[in-house]
């Protein structure tokens, strides 16, 4: 409660704060983006922290607080905040290219997995069964029996060098049995990709350094500095989508593989 009544949540999100470095990728990475886009998305960003820590902080409270009339009040709190966090993300679609931080991830990979149409590409170099896990997995097969184009592709060369939990490797096996049923999903190991893309029909194209299917970005759990950029115009969607594309035509198989893979 002392935390929560303190702004906790609030204070440490903004201690997090990119280096110079990182700073100058994120520039370049977002190139062209003019003044104006950028002054939204960093207006739409400040103000999206705002509202997810004021849930987490009302939601929290909630949780520890007994008082009848109290929690009334506080159910309202974080009605008005989630309301709020829902505008702001559809303002948010609006801007064609902006930053992303680790927060924003999981709902995109929800979106993606909730609602996709056509195609859906997922580029990771780890796979981790607290992200595929059994409802992650029935999503992925609702898509594939509307027709959706499913593309994962994952794996590092640096797989080796670490024993697999058996849960990963039940992950793994769980997608390559999707595979071998539809013929419409394309599971491929790289072997080399250290890659973080997210693809969603024509709709956005994620560049990242969040690992889309090892790490959940959990809000309840100690924040990670994970940080992209998200292009949501049509032309950008379609130009990475064709970049990539290439990789899964020349790589149609996933090789079943005793090799481990570290945690990301």
């Amino acid at each position: 409660m002392a935390f929560a009544d303190s702004a906790g949540f609030r204070r440490l999100a903004q201690s997090f704060r990119p280096e110079a470095a990182e700073q100058q990728e994120l520039a370049t990475a977002a190139q062209p983006i003019d003044a104006v886009s950028a002054g939204t998305d960093e207006a739409i960003h400040e103000a999206t922290v705002a509202a997810e820590t004021t849930a987490a902080e009302t939601a929290h409270a909630l949780d520890l607080n007994e008082n009848p009339d109290e929690r009334d009040a506080l159910r309202e709190k974080l009605r008005a905040a989630e309301q709020e966090l829902s505008k702001l993300r559809d303002e948010a679609r609006r801007v064609e290219v902006r930053n992303l931080y680790v927060l924003d991830h999981p709902p995109l990979l929800d979106d993606a997995t909730n609602n996709c149409r056509e195609r859906l590409m997922i580029i990771s170099p780890w796979i981790r069964a607290d992200i595929v896990t059994k409802d992650f997995t029935q999503k992925l097969e609702q898509l594939l029996r509307k027709n959706v184009a499913v593309y994962i592709g994952y794996g590092i060369a640096e797989e080796a060098k670490t024993k697999a939990r058996a849960k990963d490797v039940a992950a793994i096996e769980g997608l390559r049995k999707l595979k071998d049923k539809y013929l419409n999903f394309r599971f491929v190991r790289f072997g080399n990709t250290h890659a973080k893309v997210l693809i969603k029909d024509h709709d956005f194209a994620a560049v990242t350094s969040f690992n889309w299917l090892s790490f959940k970005g959990d809000p309840n759990r100690p924040l990670r500095d994970e940080q992209g950029t998200l292009h949501q115009s049509r032309e950008n969607v379609d130009q990475k989508f064709a970049e990539l594309l290439p990789r899964f035509d020349s790589q149609r198989s996933d090789p079943s593989t005793s090799a481990g893979q570290p945690s990301g």
